[in-house]
């Protein structure tokens, strides 16, 4: 089973590819809904940068954490979006 500092360390590769408006990943690792081994990856933005929080500016970002993923032969990742106070509160 894969990790939680290997998903961190593509991430950290992958960073400077990505826009700037990203204040960190989350990770969690472990077993989906069917049992499949899988990844989640919760992208933190700023609260109040709407420009951050645009589904262009997100569909970037959940594609090329994607496509890394699937160049390296990882597991499916789920990519999902958190606001930095959130973060603060999970």
């Amino acid at each position: 089973m894969i990790d939680d500092a290997t998903v961190e360390k593509l991430l950290e590769e992958l960073r400077p590819t990505l826009p700037d408006s990203i204040v960190g990943f989350d990770v969690e690792t472990g077993l989906d809904h069917v049992g499949d081994e899988a990844i989640w990856v919760w992208v933190i933005l700023p609260d109040a940068d709407t420009a951050a929080w645009e589904y262009a500016n997100r569909e970037v970002i959940r594609e090329s954490i994607r496509d890394a993923f699937l160049a390296e032969k990882l597991p499916w990742v789920y990519v999902r979006f958190r606001e930095e106070s959130e973060r603060r509160r999970a």
